[in-house]
């Protein structure tokens, strides 16, 4: 598997295949590189003003990392399906964890506020049409790390089939597929004990059961009006 990299340009490109080569330990190839046949982990693409270059067609199940100049073109690449996004001031480093999130968004491991809503929207839709349950979680407060790093400690604490994952409201919410709010209870109380067993307050909240009709952001909103989990 491979890394498709679309820059403005070849030598915009081959300086972003620089940038991304190795993520999840794959090779970065431009449009017309080596590996032409090979099927793609991921697609990252710059996005020039309101639309994708030329070059690679979108794949459904191939997740696409765009880099946009500004906010605004930000919004039109989320807008026209990217499953996230960063701007092309961002450092090098910032690149390729954005990258490593999105190649593996299921890995167990924390993710970017719009990564989450990508699997939130998901997990949602399945829960509608199979009729399951699911939970979340939510853990608010005020500490010194900030609130990437204790969604990457809160990853480390759950299931694999769990997603831990910043909103945009700041929170850390933990999305529990195929679990009732009785069973979430349990995992609600012993991330709370965590936290201030390390000396950290916080607010932890919880909501879910047969949410799978209603939007993500419906489910948010139901969420942060949730009762504090004591």
């Amino acid at each position: 598997m491979i890394i498709r990299v679309a820059g403005t340009d070849a030598a915009d490109s081959a300086a972003l295949c620089r940038v991304f080569d190795g993520v999840g330990g794959f090779r970065a190839v431009s449009p017309d590189g080596a590996g032409g046949g090979t099927e793609a982990l991921l697609v990252v693409r710059r996005i020039p003003g309101s639309g994708y270059p030329s070059g690679i067609v979108p794949d459904p199940f191939v997740p696409l990392l765009a880099i946009a100049d500004d906010p605004s073109e930000a919004i039109l690449a989320i807008q026209a399906g990217a499953g996230d996004v960063v701007l092309a001031s961002s450092s090098p480093v910032e690149m390729r964890l954005r990258a490593e999130l999105l190649a593996g968004p299921s890995s167990g491991k924390a993710c970017t506020s719009s990564v989450f809503s990508r699997i939130l929207r998901a997990e949602l839709g399945r829960a509608g049409r199979e009729g399951n349950e699911m939970s979340l979680i939510s853990i608010q407060g005020s500490w010194k790390e900030s609130a990437w790093a204790l969604s990457e400690e809160i990853a480390d604490l759950i299931r694999s089939t769990d997603t831990s994952g910043v909103v945009s409201d700041g929170a850390v919410v933990v999305l529990l597929p195929l679990t009732p709010p009785e069973r979430a209870d349990v995992v609600a109380r012993r991330l709370r004990s965590h936290m201030l067993k390390s000396g950290r307050s916080c607010v932890v909240r919880l909501t879910g059961g047969s949410v799978g009709q209603m939007t993500a952001a419906e489910v948010l909103k139901l969420l942060a009006d949730s009762p504090e989990t004591l």
